[in-house]
């Protein structure tokens, strides 16, 4: 028997064990456990990350990323930062009164919006 370890996060590992057995069956055996590593990379390299978006710095291209903000909505946002004293937001309330953001904007954007 071999015995496969494959650490999926720093939480959790995944375990393979393969009988090898001579024959058909060795082939079918193998097969599964190439599709178990297969499967456990696949989703080990997708895992969703979080963007971290500092407003007060970001160009428009990086602004652009965050939920419900398209191109015309993030080229705006950098000509507004640009209008405020010291050429920054102070608070998120700050940003959240800027003419055109909506609360959804902020709702969905709340864990990846920096200041």
């Amino acid at each position: 028997m071999i015995n496969y370890t494959i650490p999926y996060n720093e939480h959790y590992k995944i375990y393979a064990n393969t009988l090898l057995v001579w024959g058909h069956m060795k082939k079918k055996i193998m097969l599964m456990t190439s599709l178990l590593f297969t499967l456990c990379f696949s989703l080990k390299n997708n895992a969703k990350t979080i963007d971290y978006i500092n407003i007060n710095k970001e160009s428009d291209r990086f602004i652009r990323k965050l939920n419900f903000i398209g191109p015309k909505m993030a080229q705006n946002i950098v000509k507004y930062r640009q209008s405020l004293p010291n050429n920054k937001f102070n608070s998120i309330e700050e940003f959240r009164n800027m003419p055109g953001i909506k609360d959804i904007m902020i709702r969905s954007n709340k864990d990846r919006i920096v200041l």
